[in-house]
């Protein structure tokens, strides 16, 4: 239990193994902002340079909601597999990969922090053979990736989901963007113990003012269970102020370096 550990939730992405109808493969539903044809600029002919100009964003488009289209898939799990952490059953249906893109951008677009900075893409620039721009987490550089299959659809138009705007620094604010297929992800989460909450926090800034978010939440755990999401801000910490309080060692240890049987 986290007794005395605040935090402000913001909100989260998160990547599962398919996502939603409600379209199909090549439509572009949403805002005008999205389906205009200068919304396509980000794609590139194979062995074409990458454009440096990143798309406009998005703003407060209206997309349909993520669990009105859930569950539909270019490859649906066979019938009674089930979500290892959850133990419920997957129960998806047949789609497409257009049917999965439309999934990723409504849940994209109602849970991450920076939902009204996410580029204007176009649904219809993703398929199989097409050759998009994708810039790097790490720095926003541009580089064109050609999409041989439906997992690099996906993942592709998943990176594209991300603010492009940077901090006071010149840093991508948004630098932990990633994805990881069901089976690495599980075998990963299961593989041995550690202690902790269940996520892992990013120190943004280490000196006054400082800012520490949660970085990623591992489903199924205490964290997960006490609504903590990725984007939350933590403000303290066995009553520490983490902005500007000066018990750091109590801060690092509450965030970063629990005690084992120790609640905070």
């Amino acid at each position: 239990m986290m007794k005395t550990l605040s935090a402000l939730i913001f909100s989260t992405v998160l990547l599962t193994a398919c996502g939603g109808g409600g379209g199909s493969a090549g439509s572009c539903v949403g805002s005008s902002a999205v389906c205009s044809g200068a919304a396509s600029a980000g794609a590139t002919a194979p062995g074409s340079v990458a454009p440096a100009v990143l798309p406009a964003a998005v703003g407060n488009a209206i997309f349909a909601a993520s669990a009105s289209v859930a569950g539909v898939c270019a490859a649906p799990r066979p019938a009674g597999s089930i979500d290892a952490f959850t133990g419920a059953a997957y129960n998806d249906v047949q789609g497409s990969i257009g049917d999965e893109l439309v999934w990723i951008r409504s849940f994209v677009n109602e849970t991450y922090l920076w939902f009204d900075e996410v580029p204007a893409i176009d649904l219809a620039q993703y398929f199989v053979g097409a050759t998009v721009t994708q810039y790097a987490a790490a720095d926003n550089r541009p580089a064109s990736r050609t999409l041989a299959t439906t997992a690099d659809v996906s993942d592709a138009f998943f990176a594209s989901q991300r603010t492009p705007l940077t901090t006071a620094s010149g840093k991508p604010k948004d630098q932990f963007h990633f994805t990881y297929p069901t089976p690495e992800w599980s075998a990963l989460s299961q593989a041995g113990s550690s202690i902790g909450y269940g996520f892992d926090a990013v120190l943004l800034s280490a000196r006054v003012p400082r800012k520490v978010l949660v970085a990623f939440t591992t489903p199924g755990s205490t964290a997960a269970a006490n609504g903590l999401v990725r984007g939350t801000e933590f403000v303290s910490a066995e009553g520490v102020d983490i902005v500007s309080g000066a018990a750091t060692a109590t801060i690092n240890e509450a965030l970063f370096s629990p005690v084992a049987g120790k609640t905070y």
